[in-house]
Parts: C-alpha cells; structure tokens; sequence
C-alpha cells in the first residue's frame, strides 16, 4: 500500500440483517463496530459503558417523497407544497426516529457548501396544506399512490406519513413492490409518488442536485423539469470559483423548495458503537474514506 502497511492482518465484513442478532453478536466481542439501530437508539446511546464507545455522524444523504410532476394532481406545485405542510416531520424524527436524523430545508444537507443555514424551514401547518388544496380545486382532497420498497424498513415511518396526510385531505395509497419494479415504473413516469432517500457519491452540493433534478438526467424519476435549474446546476458544474458555486447552490436550492417536487424529510444522522479495545477507529464523511489502515488492537490484560 503505497501509504504504509496497515496495523491489521485484514478485515471480515459481516452482513447481519437481524438487528438483535447483530447487537447480540457485538455485546458478546464477537463484532468490532456495529452501527447502532434506530430501534435500539436510545438503549445504546444512553448506556453509560457504551457511551464512551460511541461516535456521531451526520450523514451525506437526503430522505424525501418524490412527486411526479407530469401526473394529477402533483401538476400543480400548490397541491406538492400541501404535502410537506401536512406532515409533521419534526414529531415523527422525535418519536419514530428518536432524534437520529436532522429536519432537511432542502435537497442540500448542511455539511456541504451551498447548504443555506439561514433559511427557515417549512412547518407544520395542516389547515395552510387544506387551503392550498381548496385553492387548486381540490376542496375535497386528492387521492394518490405511494410507491414504497419494502425491502426499506421504514413502515412505521410511511405509516405515520399516511397518517398526517389524511388529516389534510389526501387519500395515500401505498403501493408496495420490490426495488427494480418500482424502480422501472419511476423510470417509466407510472407512479403518482414514491418514498425515497439520495447518498452522496462525492462531497459536493452538486451531487444533490443534477442527479435528482436536471431535466436530461436518465432517471428522470419525477420528471421535473426547469429551464432555469438546469441551466444553474450547469454553471454550477463548470464553475471553479468557490463563492459563485454557493450562489448558485442556494439559488437552485430556493427554486426547488419553492416549486416542491420533493417534500424534503430529513438528513440522517448515523451512530456506529465499537469496542473498548479498538484504538484509532474513525468514521468519515465519505464511505469510502474508511481504509483503516491506522486502526489496531490494544492488548487486554489477563484477569
């Protein structure tokens, strides 16, 4: 390795879908580091031997419901405001997801450039999502399908969407089928809406945008399409100059969240717990940033 060696012989990744399993497995010294579940947040995070052990990461990604913007009734952007005005984002990150994500004001999390800390963000406010509908004809509510992958594991959290959407009038109906169905039918212009979540490939504001919403991209899930953002997330691309590439970020950023084609949720927030013995272990930003080549055991004292 051009850098060194590294101070381990080699690494075994372990796949454990099985959260107890995995967490068993680890509190046994059976695994070295573990990401800590969202249904085990608060047992982990509040115990006082683990405490210690613990480290904090607020993610590159986005989690969000996409609406298709060529489809009724998501062709007028009042009807796509009314959706993120009717859920209650802040309780469900509280209760569902114990505090483990961060309320997203748009398509660029907060730890890139670009990422507008002075924007207030969008509350809750159910009786403004019924006006809204009421003023694009729809004084009756609307009905559409939620495309869902139920490989995600996030049922409850879709259920509570569910939940707060009805309140304002909007009749959910989740529709639920394997990752390459729903992918191809994305792809297609076939759903109303569906349930998604974007990582960063490379640490820039750019890769929250162009992918998700320039109009040639081959995606092109939720068929936005923007003159005006395409030709800013161009400038964007071609530009060296760090204060013109904000400019352009955040102006890209307030016509997305205006024009709504996604109601932003949140930013995740990740907590990996690894063991006493573990020495020089660090997580990154990016993934891949990860070599552990510094990482070592300390040798532990026969008792």
């Amino acid at each position: 390795y051009f850098d060194g060696p590294a101070k381990l012989d080699g690494l075994i990744l372990n796949n454990i879908p099985e959260i107890l399993t995995a967490a068993i497995e680890f509190e046994a010294g059976n695994l070295d580091i573990m990401t800590v579940p969202n249904s085990e947040f608060k047992y982990w995070t509040r115990s006082t031997a683990w405490k210690p052990y613990i480290q904090k990461l607020e993610e590159l990604g986005m989690y969000y419901l996409a609406m298709n913007v060529e489809r009724p009734p998501f062709t007028d952007k009042r009807v796509r405001q009314a959706v993120t005005l009717a859920i209650d984002r802040e309780k469900i990150i509280h209760r569902i997801l114990h505090n483990s994500s961060t309320l997203a004001h748009g398509p660029i999390p907060p730890e890139l450039a670009g990422y507008d800390s002075s924007r207030i963000h969008i509350p809750y406010d159910p009786e403004r999502s019924k006006a809204l509908l009421r003023d694009a004809g729809y004084p009756d509510g609307v009905e559409f399908d939620l495309w869902v992958d139920p490989g995600a594991a996030v049922s409850q959290t879709i259920e509570a969407i569910q939940h707060y959407l009805s309140e304002s009038g909007f009749k959910v109906n989740l529709v639920r089928n394997d990752w390459n169905m729903m992918r191809d039918a994305m792809r297609q212009g076939q759903t109303d809406a569906y349930w998604g979540n974007w990582w960063a490939d490379y640490a820039d504001a750019e890769n929250f945008l162009a992918p998700l919403f320039h109009s040639k991209n081959a995606a092109r899930r939720n068929r936005y399409h923007n003159p005006t953002v395409d030709s800013d997330i161009e400038a964007l691309q071609q530009s060296l100059d760090d204060d013109e590439r904000n400019v352009l970020s955040m102006r890209i950023d307030s016509t997305l969240i205006e024009e709504s084609p996604y109601a932003f949720m949140w930013y995740p927030t990740s907590y990996t717990v690894f063991q006493p013995n573990l020495k020089d272990y660090q997580i990154h930003l990016m993934y891949f940033a990860n070599k552990y080549t510094n990482v070592y055991f300390e040798e532990q004292e026969e008792k």
